[in-house]
């Protein structure tokens, strides 16, 4: 892990105390300063055999190049997360039509039973 100093131009490496996350790309990372500097954020991505990684790791720099890696308790499963959050939210049916020249496509999303919506198309 490398920071850039953006006023001088240099890249300095960052000694974590823990263990970092596993090689992957197409993940996100955020920054929380100037709200909570020196906290990061890495979220997700994916692994050398393109298989979704869901964990989240936090990386505390103090702002000082002595960093410090936390991985979430657990793993995070954010289709876990969704189905919990439709749970809540108790959605209700939703309806759409699709006009595709002469034909009428209605797809419609029925009530979430247990967790799982329902899907019809007709």
């Amino acid at each position: 892990l490398y920071v850039l100093d953006v006023e001088t131009g240099v890249w300095s490496k960052v000694v974590a105390m823990e263990e970092g996350p596993s090689a992957r790309f197409s993940s996100a990372a955020v920054c929380l300063g100037p709200y909570k500097a020196g906290l990061f954020f890495f979220v997700g991505g994916c692994n050398k055999n393109l298989e979704p990684l869901d964990d989240i790791y936090y990386l505390h720099t103090e702002g000082q190049y002595d960093a410090r890696f936390d991985q979430n308790p657990g793993r995070l499963s954010l289709r876990k997360q969704m189905k919990l959050k439709c749970k809540e939210q108790k959605l209700a049916v939703a309806g759409t039509n699709i006009d595709q020249g002469r034909e009428n496509l209605s797809l419609s999303i029925g009530p979430i039973d247990q967790g799982k919506p329902m899907f019809q198309a007709r």
